[in-house]
């Protein structure tokens, strides 16, 4: 798992380097349900997002107390909002691979269906973004069921 980890960080950051010149990537932290570090690319009015953190450190009726490994990827459609420029709402669809002490199932790996719907303020002259998003989810392995999650951040532009 340690060198799937490496690896995926490395293509990251050589996809980073290649692409630093478009100033179209976002590079930051997420806080909430996962929290860890996001990486987003713009592409016009659509973009995709990666967060690798964790989640489920309060626990719920699903799983244990321990928090798990969650990589979330979300391809998200981006609509401006009012006169604000660099005000933006998003919605977007994608999945998560979790790892966690689940309680009701003897596996610890899960695998869900998630959605988004965010505000996005990338702030004009500073190449900064702040967000906050909800993300409605259905977990599919190792059981089905339906659960919230959110979070905010800030992500550096380049």
């Amino acid at each position: 798992m340690k060198r799937h980890l490496i690896t995926l960080f490395a293509v990251l950051a050589l996809s980073i380097s290649a692409h630093a010149q478009n100033e179209d990537w976002g590079l930051g932290l997420r806080f909430g349900s996962p929290s860890g570090i996001t990486l987003k690319r713009y592409m016009g009015s659509n973009a995709w997002d990666l967060t690798v953190g964790a989640s489920g450190a309060f626990g719920n009726i699903y799983w244990g107390r321990r928090p798990g490994l969650d990589i979330m990827f979300m391809y998200h459609w981006r609509r401006d909002l009012g006169d604000v420029n660099g005000l933006t709402w998003y919605y977007g669809i994608g999945g998560q691979l979790l790892t966690r002490e689940y309680r009701d199932f003897r596996s610890n790996f899960g695998l869900a269906a998630a959605g988004a719907l965010g505000l996005e303020y990338i702030i004009p002259g500073a190449p900064l973004s702040a967000f906050l998003e909800v993300n409605p989810t259905v977990s599919i392995v190792p059981g089905f069921f339906p659960f919230m999650q959110s979070g905010g951040g800030l992500r550096f532009m380049f």
